[in-house]
């Protein structure tokens, strides 16, 4: 089967107003200072004027495209941080490996006609919020989580963010290079066999590293598998976004998508695949259809991170490729994996003259250590090892609390202690524990 290998563009971009009239060189100056400040850039002292240089020749493109073109074209662009690179340095900076343009069309579903006129599933609580790759050819892995992420809150009603860092440190052997470049559809083999953990379990790094395959336990989610789109058909691929978001390739090394800002793109671009990017809807504005489009550049670049392309313009490959090489994770309820706690929780909290120290090691699926310390008004001393539990929901069942001769039935009843509560909230990874003893003490643990 003939391999996809997407690599990546991957600074945040900060648009900058441009002066009304004429440019002077005093408007480039202090454009160029702001920019610098914005950016947080700095060079050698016989790079300066190069830079300068280079950026007014792209202040320069960005004025006259605003000035003379962005009417007819439909969209704008402004100053970011990619101003002060000439585009071959860009091509060669940002863009790595690219596509092979002859997927084999072995897995393709064909699907009903789309029936709604726009979609948008970023207003349907179906889309995280938009992510930075950073200097990390990672844009596949962020499409690819951002496509999960979708079917499984559209699966399940609740929105999580995955982790992206999971699939650049732990996915090579499906084929994908952390940094390097990696091909969606190789993420989601990864997520059907291993899963995905949360984000705020496995946090991105920005680059390849090791697999911590501690941080990998208990996956929040897993995929049934995998659909690609019909190549090079726009109503196959509306059919596909009308049902979820889907991940797309497109090429994304021109001028005008390296400084869009606004409107519907209908630029110059080609169909060397380099980027993966999420289509999460489509719609028409002031008669111009167009794809709406999650990037992973953050939300400084283009419109608050998206870009909307020109559709059913560009020929069957579509805008910039993004009909070429469309795929999509499928997902049923019975697949999806509930987050779970892994490793250690501590905290500490003082209450009512009680100095409280708790901690909460998880073993495995089944077992953890607990230990917690209340000294002051009241004393209290637990810690037992590889104590029985089981998650229902957020609660943290431990069945042997009540079991005469376990360690922590004893040690409750030693220290005439009733243990409350356990619960676990898989949306920021922590734990709590409540104990009662003439007062209620509650302990929010943080993973360690």
């Amino acid at each position: 089967m003939v391999r996809l290998i997407i690599a990546a563009l991957c600074f945040a971009a900060v648009a900058t107003a441009l002066p009304a009239g004429e440019i002077t060189e005093n408007n480039y100056e202090s454009l160029w200072q702001d920019f610098v400040q914005t950016h947080k850039k700095t060079y050698q002292p016989a790079q300066v004027l190069h830079r300068y240089n280079v950026f007014k020749d792209n202040v320069a493109f960005i004025y006259d495209h605003n000035l003379n073109h962005a009417d007819s074209l439909g969209y704008t662009v402004g100053i970011n941080s990619f101003a002060d690179m000439t585009n071959s340095e860009f091509k060669r900076t940002m863009t790595g490996l690219n596509a092979f343009q002859n997927k084999a069309q072995e897995n393709v579903e064909l699907l009903p006609a789309a029936t709604a006129t726009s979609v948008d599933w970023s207003k349907k609580n179906a889309v995280t919020a938009v992510k930075n790759q950073g200097q990390c050819g990672s844009c596949w892995a962020f499409s690819t989580t951002g496509s999960v992420e979708g079917i499984a809150a559209i699966t399940t009603g609740k929105l999580q963010s995955f982790s992206e860092q999971e699939l650049v440190s732990c996915a090579s052997s499906y084929g994908n290079q952390g940094c390097n470049g990696g091909l969606m559809d190789d993420g989601f083999k990864y997520i059907k066999a291993k899963g995905d953990v949360l984000e705020s379990k496995y946090p991105y790094t920005g680059k390849t590293g090791k697999c911590t395959k501690s941080k990998t336990t208990n996956p929040a989610v897993k995929v049934d598998g995998f659909k690609d789109v019909k190549a090079n058909d726009e109503a196959q691929l509306m059919a596909a976004v009308q049902k979820q978001p889907v991940s797309v390739a497109i090429e994304a090394d021109q001028s005008g998508f390296q400084f869009y800002k606004s409107g519907v793109f209908s630029g110059k671009c080609g169909t060397n695949l380099d980027h993966g990017v999420l289509a999460v809807g489509y719609g028409t504005t002031s008669g111009k259809a167009y794809w709406k489009v999650k990037n992973s550049w953050g939300a400084s670049w283009g419109d608050k991170g998206y870009i909307m392309m020109a559709r059913g313009t560009a020929g069957e490959k579509g805008q910039c490729g993004i009909a070429m090489q469309p795929s999509y994770p499928t997902m049923s309820k019975l697949s999806v994996a509930a987050a779970a706690p892994s490793g250690t929780y501590s905290g500490e909290v003082k209450k009512l003259g009680a100095d409280v120290h708790a901690t909460i090691t998880i073993d495995d699926t089944s077992h953890a250590d607990i230990n917690v310390h209340v000294t002051g008004i009241v004393s209290v001393d637990i810690d037992c090892k590889k104590e029985s539990y089981s998650l229902s929901g957020n609660k943290v069942n431990l069945p042997n609390a009540d079991k005469a001769g376990d360690c922590l039935h004893d040690n409750l009843q030693k220290d005439t202690v009733d243990l409350k509560s356990v619960t676990y909230d898989s949306s920021d990874d922590s734990m709590t524990i409540t104990v009662h003893k003439i007062l209620n003490i509650s302990v929010k643990l943080k993973k360690q």
